[in-house]
Order: C-alpha cells, then structure tokens, then sequence
C-alpha cells in the first residue's frame, strides 16, 4: 500500500530515530521500503536525525534519503544529540495511528504484513516486535516478550519473569502506549535502560501492565538483523551506559 492509499487498514505513522550514518541508514530505507512499507499505508512519518558520527555531508546525505523513501516525512535535527529526547518527541505526537517505530541500522529478512502487526494492537497487546538475533530466541520460541529477573532470598536465587514490552529496537507500537511511554521518559537518559524501578518506577510500572509479543519469520527464525554492531566493531566503537544515560567510546 503506497502512501496516498484510501485502504485504511495499514495506515501508521513511522517514527525513526537515526544518526549521521548515510550508509547504514540507506541500507534500513531501502529494506524497509521493500519488505514492510510497500505493504503499509504510510499516512504520517517523523524522523530525528541526531547529530553524531557523522559531518554535514553526512546529514545532508541523510536528508535526501529520508525524502526519497519517506516524502511525507517530517525531520528534526537538534543541535545535540540525545537518545531519550529523540524517542520522546517521536512517540509524543502517535495520535491515532498505530506507530512502526525504526531505528538506522536494522534491516528486514522476510516479509511484514499488516495482518500480522498492526491489526493486532490493542485489547492488551502494546506492541508487536519483529525477532532478531539479538533477543537470543534461537533456543526457545516464547511468545511474549519477557525478561528474566534474578533475586536472593534468605542467600536463595529466586527466578521470576517480568514482562517487558519497553525496547527501541523495530517495533509496532499502539499509539497510546507511545504517548505513555514518551510522557515518562527522562530525555536525559536511555530510553531503554530507565525501565527499571531503581531508576524511572513510573515508567517501568508503565511496562509491567502492558503486554508485547515477537513476532518471528518462517520456521521461529529472526526477521531482522542489526547491522549496527559490525559498523561500530570495525570503527572501534563502544556503548556503555553511565547513569543510565549511552556513552559512546572510541573513534
């Protein structure tokens, strides 16, 4: 379904968080464009391009990027950047539309339909999240997105699952769990690694009394990849959280 469609049962609006980075963000339009966006009506996008990695050629070929696969789209450069505060002004204007949210360096490995993502949002379900290497599923086929925390009691481990529908990652997202979400995050940290109830409680009980499901490709396999961590690898860049807020190290 191309942008302009009067087919109402696969409008979204796409949010995407990138940086200055042409050849990975070039690589995700062009997969995403073929793989889930053809299949959508896209009514709304914004898009945050994040002043890092990157110099004014960079941006520049970014713009143009942004506007041959997404022409409709709306593009905030701030003058620093900031995670949080991107995901924050994103998610903050999902109205009424189901959101694909994206970020630059992940790309499709089979189809995505409507059908299967945003048609079933709501009644409890907050999002949709296409399985990646990543989320280590390989061995298992959960349907929910959960992860495991690990306390003592009297010197005993006690495993208990939580649910947690928070992540960054490619998502379908309800447009009311967006907003919630953006309303809670403190822009100055990631928004990801707050969700806990040691840093931002009101958030992480947000995510506790929401679900989220994954959604795999054929045969439980991943339906995306990031290609994010090779370009760091091979650039000698690191992540680490300080405070909850993402430091990058290295060149």
């Amino acid at each position: 379904m191309r942008p302009g469609s009067e087919d109402s049962a696969g409008r979204i609006l796409v949010t995407l968080v990138s940086t200055w980075r042409p050849d990975l963000l070039g690589a995700t339009l062009d997969s995403f464009s073929r793989m889930v966006l053809d299949r959508f009506n896209v009514a709304e996008a914004l898009v945050n391009l994040d002043p890092a990695f990157g110099d004014e050629s960079d941006r520049d070929a970014c713009i143009a990027l942004v506007k041959r696969h997404l022409p409709q789209a709306r593009i905030n450069i701030p003058a620093r950047p900031g995670f949080g505060q991107a995901i924050k002004w994103l998610w903050s204007q999902a109205e009424d539309l189901p959101v694909l949210h994206m970020e630059d360096d992940w790309v499709v490995l089979h189809p995505i339909q409507p059908q299967e993502t945003t048609a079933r949002l709501g009644a409890g379900l907050a999002a949709v999240v296409p399985v990646s290497e990543e989320h280590r599923t390989a061995r298992r086929t959960p349907r929910d997105v959960t992860i495991k925390k690990c306390v003592r009691l009297l010197g005993l481990k006690l495993k208990y699952r939580v649910s947690a529908a928070y992540g960054t990652s490619p998502r379908f997202v309800s447009p009311a769990y967006a907003r919630a979400y953006a309303a809670l995050i403190d822009p100055r940290m990631d928004p990801e690694k707050q969700a806990r109830a040691d840093r931002n409680g009101p958030l992480f009980d947000l995510v506790r009394r929401h679900r989220a499901t994954y959604l795999y490709g054929p045969g439980h396999t991943p339906i995306i990849r990031d290609i994010g961590r090779d370009w760091r690898q091979t650039r000698g860049i690191r992540k680490t959280i300080t405070d909850g807020a993402a430091v990058w190290e290295g060149r």
